[in-house]
């Protein structure tokens, strides 16, 4: 028998973590979509030897120098030995020196060793095992290395790398909420994107900012809580490339996963498929705009999630997000569809609050998306209120049957 855990104070939280012991098959992603066990106890326990962090499908060599130097230094060390630190002659122009290179076949001897990984050919467990062996930043250190980043001062590439390795941890925590889902994405290619995700949200963190009206806030706010957006932004936006023919936004990824989450529980519970009628009972949304949330890859989608409803997602970012070019499809429904939701906005909604929906979504003279802070300047009323009427404008629209006919 595995030794026991700590107990839980959950009793469900206690069954869930005695099948993990009993049967090792189970992955940290087997457990996060079957069990919705909470994050803190599933870490807990893997860092008690009790889960994989491996996948289902084999995964190619991961070559990046840092997590090699790991698998090597704790494959030495068990071993009583120590590698080599390597010389700068070594690198010859390449990022890895050859010190640091590893055949196939010494990856696996390592791994077998190391007992970092359960499964053949598998490599997560090693970079997952690597992530967990690096320091988190303390709050002094976040904002030293988001200054530095900031101002690009000298070494600057290197803090944002430090950074980016000390928050590896939020790549795979994020990765995970997405992975067995709607996607066909592997686990490698979700933590890949989370970490281009990291990079950006480094770049644009400057822990001397303040919103309008915490001037006198003392404290910065935490880098995680600036950089999960971003992080599951980048992941949404490689599943949606991935997925579909035609760029969608990526609030459309997110809505209709959890509408497949709501449709899973329903049929747990009551032992049947719910129908369209009940899921749009019980999300109060339209069955037409329902069903084309649902459609594989519908036009009559793209048609619906137009510039407005991209901006649902945008309202829990600091700033709005600049996408990339339009494809010739999103160019055409603008064209068709802009007038009409231009009239729709004017005739649905009070002046002010067209007004900020238009600005918002670029329906304006110059085609620009306006962030809170100038519309609120134009206004004459700060980012905060901005914010409150652009939510009781969608939560108006998507109320209005005859705006949303119009769509």
């Amino acid at each position: 028998m595995p030794a026991k855990h700590p107990a839980s104070a959950n009793p469900s939280i206690q069954a869930g973590l005695d099948v993990i012991m009993a049967d090792k098959s189970y992955t940290i992603y087997d457990i996060l979509e079957l069990t919705n066990l909470p994050e803190d106890e599933i870490i807990r326990a893997a860092r008690n030897g009790k889960l994989s962090f491996s996948e289902t499908k084999p995964r190619p060599l991961m070559t990046g120098e840092s997590v090699i130097r790991y698998l090597m230094e704790k494959d030495a060390a068990g071993r009583g030995h120590q590698i080599p630190e390597p010389a700068a002659a070594d690198y010859e122009g390449s990022d890895t020196p050859d010190a640091l290179h590893m055949t196939d076949a010494e990856m696996e001897a390592a791994l077998r060793r190391t007992g970092l990984n359960w499964r053949q050919n598998n490599y997560l467990d090693v970079f997952y095992a690597y992530t967990l062996s690096i320091p988190l930043l303390t709050p002094v250190q976040e904002v030293s290395i988001g200054r530095r980043i900031h101002a690009q001062e000298p070494g600057w590439e290197d803090a944002l790398r430090q950074g980016v390795e000390a928050n590896y941890r939020l790549a795979f925590w994020c990765a995970s909420k997405f992975a067995g889902g709607l996607t066909h994405l592997q686990m490698g290619d979700l933590v890949q994107e989370g970490v281009i995700g990291l990079y950006t949200a480094w770049k644009g963190y400057n822990p001397d900012h303040r919103k309008e009206g915490e001037e006198n806030r003392t404290s910065p706010y935490r880098f995680t809580t600036y950089a999960t957006p971003w992080v599951k932004q980048a992941i949404r936006r490689a599943i949606e490339n991935a997925e579909r023919t035609i760029r969608l936004p990526t609030h459309a990824i997110n809505l209709k996963s959890r509408i497949n989450l709501l449709k899973g529980q329903l049929e747990q519970s009551t032992g049947m498929a719910p129908t369209l009628e009940q899921i749009a009972e019980m999300t109060r949304t339209d069955k037409e705009i329902l069903s084309a949330i649902m459609a594989p890859d519908s036009f009559s989608l793209e048609r619906y999630l137009t510039k407005m409803q991209e901006l649902v997602e945008q309202l829990q970012l600091d700033e709005i997000v600049p996408d990339t070019q339009p494809t010739p499809e999103e160019q055409a429904i603008d064209t068709i569809y802009g007038e009409t939701i231009v009239a729709g906005l004017d005739d649905a909604l009070a002046e002010r609050l067209s007004f900020v929906i238009k600005q918002r979504f670029g329906f304006n003279e110059t085609g620009e998306v306006q962030s809170l802070e100038k519309i609120g300047r134009q206004r004459g009323v700060t980012r905060e209120r901005v914010r409150q009427l652009e939510r009781k404008a969608l939560n108006q629209l998507r109320n209005n049957s005859e705006f949303m006919k119009k769509l």
